[in-house]
């Protein structure tokens, strides 16, 4: 006589298979999360699918390694309860900021609430948005907790205000206080 298959203990198997593949998609390529996916759609594992598509959504248009992707991962785990201006100082202090990623934060600095008009005026690059975005996107791990609770990833280090058609620019203070503290911008007189 055949056993019946235990229903119950397949369900258990196929929940910690796909518990499993989430816990490991955020060491994974962008590339391999995105057949991760594909493959759980087929499967309709819903689930995995929504895990793959939040980690997709949180890395944006960077095409991580692996390597990359775990880096990001271990930088991100130490620093769990961070504040911002201390992710930014260790951000920094990792990699360091471009000549011309310091400049476009000294043009910001010195025209705070200026519009983005202004700014891209100001800074001598034609690439102001694109510059101003590496600044997080290429400290990624640092960032990883908090890209999802911004708007886009410069709102993580500045104050964006929205006037007619325009969006005004300023450093947030806890950016400002990092900036200055890794010489970046002049310290604040006391």
């Amino acid at each position: 006589m055949a056993r019946k298959p235990d229903i119950e203990a397949q369900k258990r198997q196929l929940e910690a298979a796909v518990e499993a593949a989430c816990a490991r998609i955020a060491t994974q390529s962008s590339k391999d999360v995105r057949q991760v996916r594909l493959n759980a759609e087929r499967k309709e594992a819903e689930g995995l699918v929504a895990a793959c598509d939040a980690e997709l959504a949180l890395r944006g248009d960077h095409e991580f390694t692996a390597e990359e992707a775990t880096a990001a991962l271990e930088v991100a785990s130490a620093l769990p309860e961070a504040a911002l201006g201390e992710r930014i100082v260790a951000a920094f202090q990792a990699v360091p900021a471009r000549d011309y990623e310091e400049e476009l934060v000294r043009v910001i600095d010195a025209n705070p609430g200026a519009n983005y008009a202004a700014i891209h005026k100001e800074f001598s690059r034609k690439d102001t948005a694109l510059v101003a975005g590496h600044l997080v996107y290429d400290r990624f791990g640092y960032f990883r907790s908090l890209i999802a609770t911004e708007e886009d990833r410069t709102s993580l280090l500045l104050i964006k205000v929205a006037k007619g058609k325009q969006v005004t620019w300023q450093l947030k203070p806890e950016a400002q206080a990092a900036f200055a503290s890794l010489g970046v911008l002049a310290a604040a007189n006391a």
